[in-house]
C-alpha cells in the first residue's frame, strides 16, 4: 500500500513536472508571436525587395537604366505618361536591399509649372492598386498616396514637403519646370532594407538629394 501511494505521488510530481515545462514553453511562444506581430504593425521589419519607377509630366529620352552598375534592358526608351500618376507606363524596376537603380535621361521638353518634372513612385508590391507607396516629384512634393493610385503610404500618407536639400545653385525651379532642354539628368534611388535615399544629377552635378527618414 505505502509502494503504491509513493508511486502515486511520483506520477504527480512528474505531470506537474511536464505541464510546469508546456506552460513555459507556451508562454516563451505566446511572447515571441506578440513580438512579430508588434514588428510587424510597427512597420519595423526589414522588406527585402520594392519597386522604382520613373516617370512625370514631361516627355524623357530614357538612355540609360542601371542596376548596381549593371545596365538594364529599357522597356519605355521614350517617357511619356499618359497622366501624372498613371504608374504603369513609368520606367519600373524591382530593386533589391542594399542595391542602387540610376536612370539617366535627357530632358526634351520643359514644363509651365514646378511639378511638370519626373516622379518617381517607390512601392512595395508589384501591384500599385495593392500596394502602399510613395510618389515623389522632382519638385520636392509628396504627392498623398491614395491620390496616385496605392493603398496607403510606404511611409507617409503624403501631401506635404519631402524634406530635400538643393545643391551647386539649383533651386525649386531649375530643378523642376526650368531644367535645361537635353540636360543630362541622373535620378538615384538607393535602399537599404528600410530607408530609400534619392539624389538627382544635372549634367554630372549633384542638384538635389532626400531619403526616407525625413518624411
Amino acid at each position: 500500500m505505502k509502494k503504491m501511494k509513493w508511486l502515486g505521488g511520483l506520477a504527480g510530481v512528474l505531470a506537474a513536472a511536464v505541464l510546469a515545462s508546456f506552460a513555459v514553453m507556451g508562454c516563451d511562444l505566446e511572447l515571441s508571436d506578440k513580438d512579430d506581430r508588434a514588428a510587424t504593425a510597427s512597420g519595423s521589419s526589414v522588406k527585402k525587395s520594392i519597386y522604382v519607377a520613373l516617370g512625370g509630366e514631361n516627355t524623357f529620352n530614357l538612355t540609360s537604366v542601371q542596376i548596381d552598375e549593371v545596365e538594364k534592358t529599357i522597356s519605355h526608351t521614350t517617357l511619356v505618361p499618359s497622366a501624372w500618376n498613371a504608374i504603369s507606363e513609368f520606367e519600373t524596376v524591382k530593386l533589391q536591399q542594399d542595391s542602387t537603380v540610376k536612370f539617366t535621361f535627357k530632358q526634351q521638353t520643359q514644363g509651365a509649372n514646378a511639378w511638370n518634372s519626373w516622379a518617381l513612385a517607390i512601392y512595395d508590391k508589384e501591384s500599385v492598386a495593392s500596394a502602399k507607396g510613395q510618389f515623389i516629384r522632382g519638385d520636392n512634393w509628396l504627392n498623398i498616396s491614395t491620390d496616385a493610385g496605392f493603398t496607403g503610404g510606404l511611409y507617409v500618407a503624403g501631401g506635404s514637403s519631402a524634406e530635400g536639400t538643393w545643391e551647386n545653385g539649383y533651386t525649386y525651379e531649375t530643378c523642376a519646370s526650368k531644367l535645361a532642354t537635353d540636360a543630362v539628368v541622373v535620378v538615384s534611388v538607393t535602399y537599404d532594407g528600410t530607408v530609400v535615399k534619392i539624389s538627382e544629377t544635372v549634367n554630372g552635378d549633384t542638384a538635389y538629394t532626400t531619403d526616407s527618414s525625413k518624411w
